[in-house]
């Protein structure tokens, strides 16, 4: 499949998004027609306390997005369990680090983009 790299400065911008996605980008564009969709919406699990009994000492926990941030403190309190603090938090870009940071939390590692490349090209994980 190819697309056209250019389209031109009037065209209508469609962005399917989550229903409690971020509306950055579509703010940027306010002098653009835009249309928002929401597609899908991100529906919590929480951990259990068995299965977070279970995680290793240190682990590196990969943090993908504001929503698994929010997951991931929402199990330990459902859970009446303090979070892990030998626990080693990287997070998949700014975005998702700034949430932990709202949530109370200081990530060990932000990748500079919000991608999986930039978070393995950082040297901790190195073979």
């Amino acid at each position: 499949m190819h697309f056209k790299k250019e389209f031109p400065g009037s065209a209508a911008i469609l962005v399917p998004r989550a229903s409690e996605g971020r509306t950055d980008f579509q703010e940027e564009l306010s002098d653009r027609s835009v249309f928002e969709w929401e597609v899908y919406q991100t529906r919590e699990r929480l951990a259990s306390a068995t299965e977070l009994s279970r995680l290793p000492e240190g682990a590196v926990v990969v943090l993908s997005s504001p929503s698994a941030v929010k997951a991931w403190i929402s199990s330990f309190k459902a859970s009446a369990l303090p979070l892990p603090h030998t626990a080693i938090y990287a997070c998949l870009g700014p975005t998702t680090a700034s949430e932990m940071e709202h949530q109370g939390l200081l990530p060990n590692l932000v990748a500079r983009q919000a991608n999986y490349e930039s978070l393995l090209s950082e040297p901790c994980f190195a073979p």
